[in-house]
Formats: structure tokens, C-alpha cells, sequence
């Protein structure tokens, strides 16, 4: 079987997956910090040119609802009319909500609030924050329409905290390694360690897996860990470094960015299946038809070929 890996030319990709030069956006603008709509038919982004950037799905498509000072990208309610992110001036970060059409409001007020995640009940956003006297970042919760919050960790450098599609658990980073902590803190349970560093990106939908951004392999490839631990799987096998992951709402694809642009990666593995899992580096076919993103007006796909 083949799979499609739609990615830049001229890197290593996952054995047994095809390797196109598709961008899902080319743009030289640097786009970073990706998420899907719930429906899948857009997603949202951070621009080097300034904020939070939503744009339908494909080449096609006319941006819409740029929203200035944003510093994180959107985390989504279930019916997707909603999102939350973190944002500001003068050098200040607070969460905030935003429906699409309407005015942004503002949630926390501290000015140190960064990566907020919605839960899928819509009733609490759990976000980091270097609150004093810490100095140290931790993970806390807030109702969605604002209030007191509540801290969830320790205060050690906790960052990147996701709400899990059941709601009973929230991943987080510490210390370059995956954690778990249940919906209102304790109970956590280190998912991955190792010299390496390990951030958090997006859960599966089902709530099985996590997509992380790992070096393990030297540098920053995207990986998925089981929520129950084990060894992670590599996905990308590029010379350089992915940026920020969003799982599909439907499971079939992760967004992600790399050098500047946006990609999708599609046909994934069955994660819960160890044959399934690529397991060599497969010969490399060139053949034509997919645009490069280096230079949009030429042609260049890579195949990668079982055996």
C-alpha cells in the first residue's frame, strides 16, 4: 500500500508513505501555529504578517476574520462557531474568546496567559501562565465566560496543556517530556522522557493518541505516543524542523507548518495496529505533476515505493 505525505521536496519521509510536494497553503509569510475547523473545511493560523488568519481549505479561498495580536493558535468548540486563543499588546498575553462575526473577549488579565485549550463541554478553558511569585510556568483552568482560575500544576515549567475529547484528561509539557494530569489536576502520569524535548500538539479524535513535536530523532519531526505510554511513533522524517500539529476533527489527517508553510499529512497509519507501522526506510521514486513549493510555477513528487 502507498500512502499520501503531502510535504516539501527533497526530504525523508515514513517508510511506506507516498511523498508529495502539495502545500495546503504556499505562502511566504511565514504561517505557523495551525488548527482545523471542526468541520474540516478551514483552518486557522499565525501569520508573520501580523495575528490569527482563518482561510478555507485548498488553493482557492479568500482569508477571513484576522484577528490582530493573536500569540497562539485557535482552540475550537465543538460547533465551531466559537474559538478561544491567546493574544495582546505592549508585550502582554491573555486568553480570550471569539466568535466568528463578533468581538474578541477577554478572559484572563494577567498579561502572562499563553496556549489556551477549550474543553469539548465548552464550559472551561485551561490554558499556562507565568503568574507570580512562581516565575515558573503552570497549567490552569477558567470558566469560559472569565472568573478566578484555578491552578492545575505544581508551577515547574508546565506549558502546552490539551484538553482531551472526553474530558477527564488534560496533556501537558514539563520538563521536555508528555504528561497526563486528570480534568482538575492530580493524578499525573508521565507519558514520555528521555533526553530529548517533547511538546504536546493536538489528541486524536477518538482519545487514544497524541501528536508531539520531538527530537529524538536529531531534530524536530512530528511523533504519536499512545495516552496509556509506550514508545512513540515517528511520522515525518525530514533533515529539518516541523512546527505546530492539528489533528482533523474526522481523524483522518494532521496539519502541520514547516518552513513557513502549512502541509497536510494524510492516510495515517493505524497506530494501534504494530504491522501497520513503518518499519524501513523504502526506495525513492521521482515523478512529476505536484507543484514545488520552492518555486510554484515548477513541478517535482517524490514516491516512496513498499518493499
Amino acid at each position: 500500500m502507498i500512502r499520501k505525505y503531502f510535504l516539501l521536496a527533497l526530504v525523508f519521509a515514513s517508510p511506506a508513505m507516498a511523498l508529495e510536494t502539495t502545500p495546503e497553503h504556499f505562502n511566504p509569510a511565514n504561517l505557523t501555529a495551525p488548527a482545523w475547523t471542526p468541520d474540516g473545511g478551514a483552518y486557522g493560523y499565525l501569520s508573520g504578517a501580523g495575528g490569527l488568519i482563518f482561510k478555507p481549505r485548498g488553493s482557492g479561498g479568500i482569508p477571513f476574520q484576522p484577528v490582530a495580536g493573536a500569540k497562539s493558535r485557535p482552540s475550537f468548540v465543538p460547533s465551531g462557531n466559537e474559538f478561544t486563543y491567546s493574544g495582546g499588546t505592549d508585550g502582554e498575553s491573555d486568553v480570550y474568546t471569539l466568535r466568528f462575526g463578533g468581538l474578541p473577549k477577554k478572559i484572563t488579565r494577567n498579561g502572562v496567559s499563553f496556549n489556551p485549550s477549550w474543553s469539548r463541554d465548552e464550559s472551561e478553558i485551561v490554558f499556562d501562565a507565568t503568574v507570580p511569585p512562581n516565575q515558573a510556568s503552570a497549567i490552569y483552568a477558567v470558566g469560559a465566560n472569565g472568573g478566578n482560575p484555578t491552578q492545575l500544576t505544581a508551577g515547574n515549567g508546565e506549558t502546552n496543556p490539551l484538553w482531551s475529547p472526553d474530558g477527564l484528561q488534560i496533556a501537558f509539557t514539563r520538563g521536555g517530556d508528555i504528561w497526563l494530569m486528570s480534568a482538575g489536576g492530580g493524578n499525573e502520569v508521565q507519558l514520555t522522557s528521555g533526553a530529548d524535548d517533547d511538546i504536546a500538539y493536538d489528541w486524536s479524535p477518538n482519545g487514544e493518541y497524541i501528536v508531539l513535536g520531538s527530537n529524538r530523532s536529531g531534530n524536530a519531526d512530528l511523533w504519536v505516543v499512545s495516552k496509556n505510554g509506550g514508545t512513540p511513533l515517528q511520522l515525518t522524517y525530514t533533515p529539518s524542523d516541523e512546527g505546530m500539529a492539528s489533528w482533523s476533527w474526522d481523524g483522518m489527517e494532521i496539519l502541520f507548518s514547516w518552513f513557513g508553510n502549512l502541509f497536510i499529512l494524510s492516510d495515517l497509519p493505524n497506530f494501534a495496529d504494530p504491522t501497520d507501522a513503518p518499519s524501513a526506510r523504502p526506495t525513492v521514486r521521482l515523478a512529476p505533476n505536484q507543484p514545488n513549493p520552492f518555486n510554484p510555477r515548477t513541478t517535482i513528487r517524490f514516491e516512496l515505493a513498499d518493499r
